[in-house]
């Protein structure tokens, strides 16, 4: 008898602590991943990125140059390099058919696929 209580108890107290380990994990995980896009919203809106490309595109009518207004930002550079070395994902501006038309590596031919 004494046997099969140590067994349930440490069996228990495995169960127990996986289950804590796991939500652990995956609640990091999930905070980091908020965090992140909280921050690249932020520095999105920092930037006042939306009316230069509004404007951009009514005055030239197409996103031929378009890069210009990316380089142009003041902080572009170190938002750039703050968003790769934490492992965020890149700039990219597609037109309405999801063809790329800027990328913050360089310009690309890329068709991004439609998410419904």
């Amino acid at each position: 008898m004494n046997k099969l209580w140590f067994r349930l108890t440490t069996a228990i107290t495995l169960v127990a602590l996986t289950a804590i380990a796991l939500s652990a994990v995956w609640g990091n995980y999930q905070v980091s991943n908020q965090f992140r896009r909280f921050v690249t919203d932020n520095q999105m809106i920092e930037l006042n990125l939306e009316p230069a490309l509004a404007e951009y595109y009514s005055q030239h009518g197409s996103w031929a140059g378009v890069e210009d207004v990316f380089l142009n930002q003041p902080s572009q550079a170190w938002w750039a390099w703050t968003r790769h070395a934490h492992g965020m994902p890149r700039l990219t501006l597609t037109d309405a058919g999801g063809r790329v038309v800027y990328d913050e590596v360089g310009n690309s031919p890329l068709q991004l696929a439609h998410k419904l």
